[in-house]
């Protein structure tokens, strides 16, 4: 039987984990309502970017203030580039190298995630 402080954190723990996932269900409930919206562009290259800045502001919403987000390529040591990345994930604490006010390089080192956004399930 657990002890009554274990019991306690538990019950907190619990109760705090059914708010979050409610967050997190509301969160994605909006994210797939704007992905119906965006199905009104024709234009491929239009929706993809409707996508791509609707997943930004999902994980916005999600991430801790110290990890940012951006578009464009991540590069290592040796100067190998990735394709064009839809989103990434990366840690502030490291220097990127703004482009412009959109795209940026990213060093492999500040990288926590790289995402490809897709406009349609597969």
């Amino acid at each position: 039987m657990p002890s009554a402080w274990a019991e306690k954190t538990l019950n907190k723990v619990t109760r705090v984990n059914r708010v979050w996932k409610y967050y997190v269900d509301t969160l994605s409930k909006e994210l797939l309502a704007q992905s119906d919206k965006a199905r009104l562009l024709q234009h491929r290259g239009l929706a993809g970017s409707a996508h791509e800045t609707y997943v930004n502001e999902f994980l916005r919403k999600l991430l801790p203030e110290s990890l940012g987000l951006g578009t464009g390529e991540i590069f290592d040591r040796s100067g190998t580039r990735s394709r064009q990345m839809d989103v990434v994930v990366y840690d502030r604490g490291f220097p990127i190298a703004r482009i412009d006010s959109r795209l940026s390089l990213f060093p492999i080192e500040s990288v926590v995630a790289a995402i490809e956004v897709k406009t349609s399930q597969s």
